[in-house]
């Protein structure tokens, strides 16, 4: 399972962006990419907005093809999420989103 993350601008973030990442990586036990550098196909593509902005959602939404995690702020996917869940409310999203892009391959 290939998965890539992309970083807005961090202008204005409420988020620790790089924090949850790198907990993603512990806890999945794998590397998350830099979207910038890969060079192979994704399977879950993070974006990883800072504030409820979600600047990078408009860039992806019509770009993107594959399964895709929105973190904006203190959301996931467009839910609100209380600040001391977002790891684990991420790392269960992204695992969800994970499986399903399996399932399909």
């Amino acid at each position: 399972m290939l998965l890539a993350v992309a970083y807005c601008g961090g202008c204005n973030p409420v988020i620790n962006r790089e924090e949850l990442v790198k907990y993603l990586e512990r806890e999945m036990g794998q590397p998350i990419y830099s979207i910038v550098k890969m060079k192979f196909k994704v399977d879950v593509l993070i974006l990883m907005n800072g504030c409820t902005r979600g600047c990078l959602i408009k860039k992806y939404e019509n770009e993107w093809k594959g399964k895709m995690v929105i973190v904006a702020g203190h959301t996931i996917d467009f839910q609100m999420v209380n600040g001391d869940g977002m790891k684990e409310c991420l790392l269960a999203r992204v695992k969800e989103i994970a499986k399903l892009a399996e399932n399909l391959s």
